[in-house]
């Protein structure tokens, strides 16, 4: 709040809203403010007084504040005192008791253990980075995850520039119009010109979670990443069938695995036009012998056809 005319007004009005504040620039406050100057890259030999103290305290808060909602929500660090440091920042009110009391804390020190030890204090100072480190690029880590996942389970070239291209002529003949809604938006991102590895798995990505990516949140990336996979199959099931679709004959792709068979039989199958007659007399005949029960009737046509593929 600025001191001005208002605020003196405020204060008139309504005292019991506002306190002093002093700070205590004895001892090891003074090394632990040269630690931070050091850190900021500032001038350490600046003397501690309330402004210096706020113009360093200030870029830890604009630093949070410019996190993305990844990193202010994000547990999944190296460390868990990045969490701790994050949470200090996000919480603070009290400068002065954030600054020397609550962000030690969070990397397990006490005043006691840090007064008039330098070497604990470069220490302290190296574990601030780090955990400064790990906030910037745990979304960039989150992207790494996902595509090394994608390229394990898809089957994929090791780098980007060289899986999308793949991807583009791998799926590039698919029809869009016999895919579901959330396949066929799926294909159009994969396919969409992406200039970077984030921007392309940013796309995909909010295509299963609707929402951006940035916005996930850690008991998500397990779903995201199932359905990612999941996309990517159904789309592989279709590659062949919309070789084959010429608008006239039915094709049927069938990916079948039994514990009575090991084997997973996976195969395309067309239904010429000339033969839908004779298939639709077939089909009468075995309903007319279906029991009525829908799991068990399932389980006699999946025996049947696990029978005729072995």
């Amino acid at each position: 709040m600025s001191i001005n005319k208002e605020f003196f007004e405020l204060l008139q009005k309504k005292p019991g809203d506002f306190s002093i504040k002093a700070f205590n620039v004895n001892g090891i406050k003074t090394e632990f403010f040269k630690k931070y100057q050091q850190f900021l890259n500032k001038n350490s030999d600046t003397k501690l007084s309330t402004s210096s103290f706020i113009a360093t305290f200030k870029p830890f808060l604009v630093f949070y504040k410019n996190l993305n909602d990844y990193a202010k929500s994000t547990n999944k660090f190296e460390h868990k005192s990045t969490v701790m440091f994050r949470n200090v920042l996000a919480t603070a009110k009290d400068p002065e008791k954030a600054f020397f009391e609550d962000i030690p804390q969070a990397f397990g020190y006490r005043d006691s253990e840090l007064n008039g030890n330098n070497d604990v204090l470069d220490n302290y100072i190296t574990l601030i980075k780090g955990a400064v480190r790990e906030l910037n690029t745990c979304y960039d880590m989150l992207i790494d995850r996902i595509e090394r996942h994608i390229i394990e389970q898809v089957s994929l070239p090791e780098t980007y520039e060289e899986y999308k291209p793949a991807i583009e002529e791998r799926y590039a003949g698919v029809k869009k119009h016999l895919l579901t809604t959330k396949c066929r938006t799926f294909l159009e991102r994969l396919l969409a010109p992406s200039t970077t590895k984030r921007e392309f798995i940013e796309k995909i990505s909010n295509v299963v979670i609707d929402k951006r990516l940035v916005q996930i949140k850690d008991k998500e990336e397990e779903y995201l990443l199932d359905n990612i996979v999941f996309l990517f199959h159904e789309l592989d099931q279709f590659v062949s069938i919309s070789a084959l679709d010429n608008g006239k004959d039915e094709v049927y792709n069938i990916d079948l695995a039994s514990n009575q068979n090991v084997a997973s039989h996976f195969k395309t199958y067309i239904l010429l036009d000339s033969k839908k007659s004779k298939a639709d007399q077939i089909i009468e005949k075995i309903t007319k012998n279906l029991s009525g029960d829908a799991d068990l009737d399932i389980c006699v046509l999946l025996k049947l056809l696990n029978k005729r593929l072995s």
